[in-house]
């Protein structure tokens, strides 16, 4: 009877204490609070933390719709794909910021990076090639770099 009832505070005392310890990351993501959730994904994005920094910009971009700070927020969320070495949902992100922001000071950026991440999953010259393709067709629609005249 003695034991028992020591297994069960011991087990009441462990839900407790696992239920009262939310990790910062936790805290930030369950509160709902977009500036807050803005400020700690590019924290963890710097500290390449990708996988949170990912996380909290997928909460906030609907709260960004309409806003000029969801350019950053959008480039910046495709770029953990590419960080995270998933480069098919990369490519496409990529591709969706270049038509979503046309006019962007990163849309060249965007243009290669979708570009490259096809590259990044091209098999070896026995296997299918699709991705290839579709890497050398991206790379060949970039514009080429025209010298700049120095006067």
């Amino acid at each position: 009877m003695k034991k028992r009832l020591v297994q069960l505070l011991f087990l009441s005392a462990f839900a407790l204490l696992s239920v009262g310890c939310k990790s910062e990351f936790e805290k930030i993501r369950g509160s709902g609070d977009t500036d807050k959730m803005y400020a700690k994904a590019f924290e963890y994005f710097e500290q390449e933390e990708y996988m949170r920094a990912q996380t909290l910009l997928e909460l906030i971009i609907p709260a960004y719709r309409g806003k000029p700070e969801l350019e950053k927020i959008y480039y910046t969320y495709a770029d953990t794909y590419y960080k995270l070495g998933k480069y098919i949902m990369a490519n496409y992100y990529f591709k969706n910021f270049s038509s979503t922001f046309p006019n962007s000071a990163q849309r060249e950026d965007a243009d290669f990076m979708a570009a490259y991440s096809n590259y990044q999953m091209s098999p070896g010259f026995r296997l299918e090639q699709t991705h290839t393709e579709k890497a050398i067709d991206d790379l060949q629609l970039l514009p080429t770099p025209t010298p700049t005249a120095q006067g």
